[in-house]
């Protein structure tokens, strides 16, 4: 059903329900209080023509030969006028007449004198015996003013009686006044035809209304959901012919105002899906070989785009089997951390494999980046020269995290540090170079970002470091590959379901056995160098 005829027969119903109402409550309430008002006006007849009665008069008249007596006629005369007096539209008094108790029958009355015209049918003969038609019917009492509904052969009537008293107050007879009651079912009819009537009236009123408004309102959801249709189909220059200060015409220009910034967040979306696109070609797609070493990379944004950065630099101009790793994490995440990655990673491939140490090299980068960083935005890097041949570390830590060094032969994990600030604080800043040499087969080394341990779990906590460890340790012995996805796995069941809040981002190498000419293991050296201890966290020599 269309809206439209739903809110015309909501509108028409109500109208006819409340009028309804309405209607019954003010006929119910009309009758009672035009009942009541009837109650008081018949008492009133009743009891001042009880007091013009004469008590001596009315006792004179006993059988039907006094209904041509002197006393009958003036009595008959007066009833009358007391009747016809009150034949009126509030009150229509139909039988006035006067009741005399029968001796030693309580309760029962006979008729004395009746109003009625005489030779009509409903006139009473003077002795007929008062009779109600129910039995149930209480009995009048003689001495007070009484109203009550009854029923007798002549019909139903409101009827009330009021004592004729003698002249020592001692009442004798009483004088009864009966109104038709169908006469006042008769008005409380005409007030409900009335009210019937008015109720027809403001339904059809209502209906014209509902029809106006139900077109208004259909009309414009008409044209709303044609143009939602029209976005849902692609067309984001669609508009709603919506005006007016009413709600639709709010509406109206609301929406007209969402489509083109829903087409500008669509674009934006497909922008931030090719920003996306091309900084993950920016990583390399799969580790280079180099002899005697096993290496993987790993990196996933907690937004489209993020700042985190890793990157593997074979420097064969340096020296055969010599490697450069890279880690980076710019503050924050988004499109202004991804450019800078991106200016950082151009620095650094620009300028890595040139004369100088490394150290000069984050020095020349640093200078670079504190000119382009804004405000509060900066960049850690540990930045890794790997000689595989002679199993010899370079490293710089700009403000990055120590690499994790673990031997699983005897179970001992060291830590790479370094003692340089962020790149992009201070375009003066001159950092210091680190060695270590001596590194043994089967020996794992971890170099993240911030985002691993500090990944938290549904109640607020970290991951932390030593949750990474024991990763490291339950894996040492897998590829690094596996060493890696173990790690992002332990993190997703860590935080079990919460939102990744950061980027994460880890390098994983491990030393493996050299191949010589002929294809068999050159061995293992069973001594350390002077460059240091990897296993008692000497860092070594500085550069």
């Amino acid at each position: 059903m269309r809206f439209r005829n739903k809110l015309l027969i909501l509108m028409v119903g109500l109208a006819l329900v409340s009028n309804g109402i309405l209607v019954a409550i003010t006929t119910f309430r009309s009758r009672s209080l035009m009942m009541e008002e009837i109650r008081s006006k018949v008492l009133s007849i009743a009891s001042t023509g009880a007091r013009l009665v004469g008590a001596q008069e009315h006792e004179s008249i006993t059988s039907e030969r006094d209904i041509d007596g002197a006393a009958y006629v003036k009595l008959e005369s007066l009833l009358r006028t007391i009747r016809d007096a009150n034949r009126r539209d509030d009150v229509h008094v139909k039988f006035v007449y006067t009741l005399r108790p029968v001796a030693g029958k309580t309760g029962v009355y006979t008729y004395v004198v009746d109003a009625q015209e005489r030779g009509t049918a409903d006139k009473s003969d003077i002795g007929e015996e008062y009779e109600p038609k129910d039995p149930q019917t209480p009995a009048i009492p003689l001495d007070r003013d009484d109203l009550q509904i009854a029923e007798d052969d002549y019909g139903t009537f409101l009827s009330a009686t009021s004592p004729i008293r003698g002249a020592d107050g001692t009442p004798v007879a009483l004088l009864g006044v009966d109104v038709d009651i169908e006469e006042v079912l008769a008005s409380t009819r005409r007030l409900l035809y009335i009210g019937l009537g008015g109720m027809v009236i403001a339904g059809a009123a209502a209906a014209g209304i509902a029809v106006v408004l139900s077109r208004r309102v259909s009309r414009s959801l008409e044209d709303l959901t044609g143009a939602v249709e029209k976005v849902a189909a692609g067309d984001l220059d669609a508009q709603v012919p919506l005006a007016g200060n009413d709600e639709f015409g709010k509406l109206g220009v609301v929406f007209n105002q969402m489509v083109p910034q829903l087409r500008d967040g669509l674009k934006l979306k497909e922008s931030l899906a090719l920003a996306m696109e091309v900084q993950q070609a920016l990583l390399p797609s799969r580790p280079p070989t180099v002899d005697g070493l096993e290496i993987a990379g790993h990196s996933i944004y907690c937004d489209e785009t993020g700042g985190d950065y890793f990157d593997f630099l074979e420097l064969s101009n340096i020296g055969k089997d010599t490697l450069a790793i890279a880690v980076g994490d710019v503050t924050g995440h988004g499109i202004a951390a991804a450019l800078l990655m991106t200016t950082a990673r151009a620095l650094l491939r620009g300028h890595a494999g040139q004369e100088g140490t490394i150290a000069q090299l984050i020095t020349h980068m640093n200078r670079h980046l504190a000119g382009d960083c804004q405000s509060g935005r900066f960049m850690t890097m540990y930045y890794l020269v790997i000689d595989a041949g002679n199993r010899h570390l370079r490293w710089v830590s700009a403000g990055h995290d120590p690499a994790i060094a673990y031997n699983p032969a005897t179970d001992v994990f060291v830590e790479l540090a370094g003692a340089d600030i962020p790149m992009g604080l201070d375009g003066g800043w001159v950092y210091s170079e680190f060695d270590r040499d001596g590194w043994i087969d089967g020996q794992v080394l971890v170099i993240g970002t911030d985002g691993i341990w500090e990944s938290r779990d549904p109640k607020g906590r970290m991951f932390g470091k030593t949750g990474l460890r024991e990763v490291i340790r339950a894996n040492a012995r897998k590829p690094c590959a596996e060493i890696a996805r173990a790690i992002t796995d332990a993190l997703s069941r860590y935080r079990q379901g919460r939102a990744q809040e950061d980027d994460v981002t880890l390098v994983v190498m491990k030393f493996i056995p050299r191949k010589n000419a002929v294809g068999e293991d050159a061995g293992t050296p069973e001594e350390l160098s002077d460059g240091g201890d990897p296993e008692s966290g000497e860092p070594g020599t500085g550069g």
